[in-house]
């Protein structure tokens, strides 16, 4: 079993600003956005901080295989 599959996101109450950023732009589904609206109105977290927290779990996370 991949032990990725068992990986969790844990979001914690809000914490400092991280330091200096820039501005992106990405387009998510509807659907997404209403998820990630339901978990900031949990966790007090903003959509934006959310969505930073995930990609920084996604990318400490992720494994490329060459096939």
């Amino acid at each position: 079993m991949d032990n990725n599959l068992n990986k969790k996101l844990i979001i914690r109450p809000r914490r400092a600003a991280l330091g200096k950023t820039a501005v992106v732009s990405v387009r998510l589904s509807e659907d997404t956005i209403k998820r990630l609206d339901a978990i900031t109105t949990q966790t007090g977290h903003s959509r934006n901080e959310l969505i930073q927290l995930c990609v920084e779990f996604g990318l400490e996370n992720l494994e490329i295989k060459d096939d």
